[in-house]
């Protein structure tokens, strides 16, 4: 007969609070451990067909109880279904030199509402021979009691008269994720995302830089018919906006937008430099940075000076340089003329930019974008400093279909900002997307951005100088 071990507990929470702890991290290391054992995660990577590494440690290990060592069972878990709300179903190995660990043991999580909040009933099946079945229940057990305790901790109230998006913290927890854009670029970019994350439940907002959205400047020959020579010599409006312009900008966003609950500051691409600028600022303010696939220079002081280094020799935006109109010395912005019917230069574009896109979207995309970007806020010292931008915890989600920003010069931004601050370091997150193709799957990173950790809320008045 299949064996199947089980166990199952009612807690006083809604689903999505409940599913919310089955995929974070450091909820899991909080609750997933039996009684008397002591968790921690090693490697994260919260994605269907990802899964993470978990080392459970045994205080006492008289008698040997360990399944890797007489203290320690390390399992490798791989996270096979993610349905949010609804169901997680985990593989998991143990590494042990014992046949009788060995195995994939499959662990299903189903979450299903009822009146006093979510039933979790958890079902293993595959479960190595050395493990004994009314151990391994009491062991499911006690986890499941602990979920109770941490999600009804984090919800204390349990109340189920207002929707699962209102439940799930209080109100002023309630991130508001701040959204800051690339070059050339606009709030318009992040539409998107803001559209998912608004069906999580999730507040948001997108900044203009100074010099973009509706400032910025379209002059009437960047218009059809086109007159670049004209244009070539046209003065710039972002010629005088600096890097400490946008980070300025930037920071008045953040000090009002805290006074509503914690802030997460979230850049993509050029729009990384503004983000590390204002936690070097104010990091009391901010309680969680994420990047984009962008720039967080560390050992070079901007994109500039990476861009000779062997990590971004994959990069296809040189060929691009055929797109720019002037010079940017004497303007003091680059200007690009993404309004070019040359199909050879279309097609480099869309490689570098957008290479799993249809045509139709990469032309839709590249006619959201500005003509000009600063030249100063390119070559500005832009380095974050360990003693504020890294004390702030810290994301990167990896593209690693990016041709603009290649994934070895991504990797290499990660590991200089971990060395900088190495109990600090990042969590990473990968998707198979280019540079702007998250956009075309806003539901990827949108669903990152509603997992993220956030550290316990301090009042705004303590944190202030």
């Amino acid at each position: 007969m299949t064996r199947t071990d089980r166990a199952a507990k009612v807690v006083a929470a809604p689903p999505s609070a409940v599913y919310a702890a089955l995929v974070d991290r450091e909820a899991l290391e909080a609750w997933l451990p039996p009684d008397g054992m002591r968790g921690c995660i090693e490697r994260w990577d919260p994605r269907p067909g990802g899964g993470f590494r978990m080392v459970l440690t045994y205080p006492d290990p008289t008698g040997g109880p360990g399944k890797t060592s007489d203290a320690t069972d390390v399992v490798e878990i791989r996270l096979a279904e993610l349905t949010p709300g609804e169901r997680v179903v985990q593989q998991a190995e143990f590494e042990s030199d014992d046949p009788a660990y060995a195995g994939t043991m499959t662990m299903v999580w189903q979450l299903t509402r009822t009146e006093g909040g979510t039933e979790v009933a958890v079902a293993a099946t595959g479960v190595p021979p050395g493990i004994d079945q009314a151990t391994h229940e009491a062991g499911i057990a006690s986890s499941l009691a602990q979920l109770a305790a941490y999600c009804e901790t984090a919800d204390p109230t349990g109340s189920q008269a207002m929707s699962d998006a209102q439940n799930d913290r209080p109100r002023s927890q309630e991130p508001t994720f701040v959204l800051v854009h690339g070059s050339c670029s606009s709030s318009f970019m992040w539409a998107p995302v803001q559209r998912e994350l608004a069906l999580l439940g999730r507040r948001s907002y997108a900044v203009d830089l100074p010099g973009h959205g509706f400032d910025a400047q379209y002059s009437p020959h960047y218009q059809a018919p086109q007159d670049l020579e004209a244009w070539a010599v046209e003065p710039s409006a972002l010629a005088g906006v600096t890097l400490q312009d946008n980070v300025d900008h930037v920071v008045g966003v953040v000090r009002r937008l805290a006074e509503h609950g914690p802030v997460v500051l979230v850049g993509a691409s050029l729009g990384g430099l503004t983000v590390t600028g204002v936690a070097n600022a104010v990091p009391e303010l901010v309680d969680r940075l994420v990047y984009i696939s962008a720039w967080s220079c560390v050992e070079r002081p901007n994109p500039v000076a990476y861009m000779p280094e062997p990590e971004f020799a994959d990069s296809l935006l040189a060929p691009l340089a055929a797109l720019n109109v002037g010079d940017p010395a004497a303007l003091g912005a680059g200007r690009a003329n993404y309004r070019t019917a040359d199909p050879d230069l279309l097609a480099a574009a869309k490689a570098a930019m957008m290479a799993e896109g249809t045509d139709a979207q990469f032309m839709a995309f590249l006619n959201i974008l500005q003509p000009e970007e600063s030249m100063a806020v390119l070559t500005s010292d832009a380095r974050a400093h360990a003693d504020t931008w890294g004390t702030v915890p810290r994301t990167y989600i990896r593209l690693t279909e990016d041709r603009s920003l290649p994934v070895a010069m991504q990797d290499r931004l990660i590991a200089e900002a971990d060395a900088l601050t190495p109990d600090n370091p990042y969590d990473v997150h990968t998707l198979a997307r280019s540079h702007v193709g998250f956009l075309l799957a806003p539901a990827e990173p949108a669903a990152i951005l509603d997992r993220l950790p956030l550290p316990p809320r301090v009042d705004l008045r303590t944190r202030r100088t």
